[in-house]
Formats: C-alpha cells, sequence, structure tokens
C-alpha cells in the first residue's frame, strides 16, 4: 500500500478532514463548516459553504525543513516518498547513531536513515527497501497525530494567544507556529521511547517493531 501514489496524503487528508469535523462540532458549526487540510508545510483553510479558501505557513514546519537541509546530516529529498506522504521526506546519508530508531519526524518534516548499505535505500520507484518502507509507514503516523493535535487543540490555542497580545489578523490568518509541537518535543525528553503514547499508536497502527 506505501507504494500507491499518494497513498500517505490520501490518509493524511482523510484523518484531517475528521479532525475538522470534530472541531467544527465542538464549535457548535456545521460539520463541514471549515476544513484544515495540510499541504507539506502549508496548510489549506477551506470554508465549502462560503466558498473561501486561503493557505497559512506552518512556520515550524518550514524551519524545521530548513534547519535539516543546514544540519550536518547530509540530507536529500526523496521526491516520490514526498508526494506519496504528502510531506516533505528526507534521507539522512550522515545518521545521527545516538537516535535509536531509524527515521525521525520534526513538526511534519519526516527524516528517513539513508546511510543503510544498499543503493535501494535511494529508490522510491522499486521500493525495494522493505526496512525503509516499515519506518516511513511508522514516521507517516506521526504526521496524522501532528495534524490531529494541531486542529483539534493547537490552532484554537494559538488564536486565542494572538488574541491575547494584540497581533495582527494577516499574521493569525497566513502564519500557524504550531507550537502544540514544544509540548511533544518536550514530553519525549522527559519520559523514556517507550513510555510515549504516540509511539505506542504509531507501533501498534504501522506494525513496527519498538528495537527497530
Amino acid at each position: 500500500m506505501s507504494d500507491v501514489p499518494a497513498a500517505g496524503w490520501t490518509g493524511r487528508w482523510i484523518s484531517a478532514v475528521g479532525a475538522s469535523v470534530t472541531r467544527n462540532a465542538s464549535e457548535g458549526d456545521p460539520m463541514f463548516a471549515r476544513l484544515l487540510l495540510p499541504l507539506g508545510p502549508v496548510r489549506l483553510h477551506w470554508r465549502p459553504a462560503e466558498n473561501e479558501a486561503h493557505f497559512s505557513l506552518d512556520v515550524a514546519g518550514a524551519g524545521a525543513l530548513v534547519l535539516a537541509h543546514l544540519s550536518s546530516m547530509d540530507v536529500q529529498i526523496e521526491w516520490g516518498r514526498s508526494l506519496r506522504s504528502g510531506t516533505p521526506v528526507l534521507l539522512a546519508r550522515d545518521w545521527n547513531h545516538d537516535w535509536g530508531w531509524h527515521g525521525r519526524s520534526s513538526a511534519g518534516t519526516m527524516i528517513l536513515r539513508g546511510d543503510r548499505d544498499g543503493a535501494s535505500s535511494f529508490n522510491p520507484i522499486t521500493g525495494q527497501d522493505e526496512f525503509l518502507r516499515q519506518v516511513e509507514a511508522h514516521e507517516r503516523i506521526h504526521m496524522i497525530q501532528y495534524d490531529q493535535a494541531w486542529i483539534l487543540w493547537g490552532e484554537p490555542m494559538e488564536e486565542r494567544f494572538m488574541e491575547w497580545i494584540g497581533a495582527g489578523p494577516e499574521l493569525v490568518r497566513y502564519a500557524d507556529f504550531s507550537v502544540h509541537g514544544l509540548l511533544f518535543w518536550g514530553l519525549g525528553h522527559l519520559l523514556p521511547y517507550d513510555h510515549l503514547p504516540w509511539e505506542y499508536e504509531a507501533h501498534a497502527i504501522s506494525g513496527t517493531d519498538w528495537d527497530r
């Protein structure tokens, strides 16, 4: 299934629609009053009934993408995997071996280990590297978790904060700072890996092992 074009992207959008419906219901709005759909480091805000839509920048996601390219990991973007997943997917050929797992998700950017033996790791068309495909499936779950957390409570919290500090309407409309990611980052450093609830969920859904 991971080789189907846009498979991960489709799943990510279906999940985002479900989270949007939940958000609308919690605010007393019609089911599809507003749909919030991720497009890599950009988000589509769509109100079908009003025929109104605009895009906003996921500042944290764009920042993570830039920082990955500026790091010493020697990354290259995998266009095939990125199009399938609906988010930037990078292969890091100088992997940080202090990281126990072989994939990382940072604010909507997926980084996969790319220093394994064999050229198949760098060929998204043949799909011969089963190990990377499993890691990719696991990290896709983290993408969905990131989206859901932003839609359900990250953006509402951010909107209230921006109103409180008197931020201009254009900033609120076109920039998402995704500060909810700081909570995940903090808990990820405070709790052991095998105590993180989002890791339990990702392993259970993707069928990956804890010792990967």
